[in-house]
């Protein structure tokens, strides 16, 4: 504590001067201490108002509280202003309940603006502030004028984009969950994910989310998960007061959101504005709820589309297939014909060149008659050779084509075999055969949340080895 000098002019008690020593005129403790005591009395409001930055705060069993006050921002130093603050416990209760109705609460680091009594303790000469209140305006102006800083610098480093821009995976099962384990939000987040069927693996990040150790643990947290498998970073925590989700505008788990290198989903209970964790995570949602919600959503996505490629593969196999047959056949069909024309028409020029040779002629008709047969037989054996080439091109194009279905059905069975063994992670039977349960209505519509059903309905709860048929008698709803 830095040391306080007074000038103490006049006559002392006794009639000593202040300044004499030595002999009998020395002082005793208790006129020094008086003496000091009247100098600061005279100098010194009864009554203050003082601002600053909580450095060490405890709470008593007795309920007093007790503070300890520094200059904002001032480095820890043996020389630094301190001054001790004590909050009785008859004036805590009425402080702590305007904190609360704020949603506030005292913590280390917060910057304050308190009044109260100046008193002095003879033992030590010891100045100690006894708290009467303080300004609610102020401390909450401070936390908003904090934040809205740390907004601004984030911008000004080009870093609050950061995780936004990060691109989440195509099935995000492995989870990173940063959470305090067992609480509400914890098995609300859990709750849907397990709800969905599908093989999420979660691994525990465990940290608290409230309290002044909360900044440090979830921003560690938050490190140690960046170095797993993990797809997504899931931060969660339920419901609070404002003072408790203060937390989330603190620059520790906040840097920590920005400078990570996988996407962080963010799920803190909130009704009124997004914290700064919220703005810079790569998705925000309002509840742990909605956060699985939206997990389990991008998974869903992805199980849809390859449903539909799968049908679609199966669809487009076909028409290859039909469509190849259909051009066999009418090639087939047009190589037929051909040589059908070929010989029709050598038969029509044979026939009219017969007619046109003069009856009075005869030699030359039987020379002409056996030039007309031997062009005859050449023609018809030109027109079987030529028959014979397209039977062979025809019967080398089915083979190239059957080749070719033949590799293109390997192919679709390599990919239809992929394709299963992806699925066969997300297969019902699979997670039954591993001791989960599949509840459904008579008409086969898996049941996935309470409103499907009602009371008396009938439910089908399929487990391995069998199935369990029973009625609803009642309904107990989550308030």
């Amino acid at each position: 504590m830095e040391s306080m000098n007074f000038e103490l002019g006049g006559e002392g008690p006794e009639g000593l001067l202040a300044g004499e020593s030595g002999g009998s005129n020395a002082f005793s403790v208790s006129e020094f201490v008086g003496l000091v005591e009247s100098a600061i009395k005279s100098s010194v409001p009864s009554q203050v108002w003082l601002t600053g930055e909580i450095r060490q705060l405890s709470h008593a069993q007795s309920g007093h509280v007790y503070l300890d006050l520094v200059d904002k921002g001032v480095n820890e130093g043996a020389n630094l202003a301190t001054v001790k603050v004590a909050c009785w416990n008859t004036n805590y209760r009425k402080i702590h309940a305007k904190l609360t109705q704020a949603g506030l609460k005292l913590e280390k680091g917060m910057v304050v603006k308190l009044f109260g009594e100046v008193r002095i303790w003879k033992v030590g000469i010891q100045v100690q502030i006894s708290m009467i209140d303080i300004d609610i305006e102020a401390l909450m102006g401070g936390l908003a004028l904090a934040r809205e800083n740390l907004i601004k610098q984030l911008i000004v480093e080009k870093v609050f984009e950061n995780n936004k821009q990060l691109e989440v995976p195509l099935v995000p099962l492995r989870i990173a969950l940063v959470a305090s384990p067992s609480t509400q939000g914890y098995l609300d987040f859990m709750g849907q994910l397990k709800a969905s069927g599908f093989n999420f693996q979660v691994k525990d990040y465990a940290t608290t989310v409230q309290g002044e150790q909360a900044p440090s643990s979830i921003a560690k947290a938050i490190n140690l998960a960046n170095e797993s498998e993990a797809d997504v970073i899931v931060l969660i925590r339920g419901g609070g007061s404002k003072g408790d989700l203060a937390t989330f505008d603190h620059e520790l788990p906040v840097r920590a959101v920005v400078n990570s290198n996988k996407p962080v989903f963010s799920g803190i209970g909130h009704t009124g504005d997004l914290s700064v964790v919220d703005l810079v995570s790569n998705q925000c949602f309002a509840t742990p709820t909605a956060c699985g919600r939206g997990v389990v959503s991008l998974v869903q996505e992805f199980w849809d589309f390859v449903q539909l490629k799968f049908s679609e593969v199966i669809i487009s196999s076909r028409s290859v297939i039909d469509s190849q047959e259909r051009f066999a056949i009418s090639r087939k069909e047009s190589i037929s014909s051909l040589g059908r024309q070929i010989i029709l028409r050598l038969s029509q020029w044979l026939e009219n060149y017969r007619n046109t040779i003069s009856k009075g002629v005869m030699h030359s008709i039987e020379v002409e008659k056996k030039a007309i047969l031997n062009f005859k037989g050449g023609v018809v054996k030109a027109a079987i050779r030529e028959q014979d080439r397209w039977d062979y091109e025809i019967i080398s194009w089915k083979k190239d084509l059957s080749r070719s279905l033949i590799n293109g059905v390997d192919k679709l069975d390599e990919e239809f075999s992929n394709r299963h063994k992806l699925l066969s992670a997300f297969n019902p039977e699979r997670q039954i055969e591993r001791g989960w349960s599949l509840t459904t209505r008579l008409d086969g519509a898996i049941v996935k949340e309470i409103s499907q059903v009602e009371e008396g309905s009938d439910i089908i709860t399929r487990l391995k080895g069998g199935n369990l048929k029973s009625k609803i008698e009642r309904i107990e709803r989550k308030q």
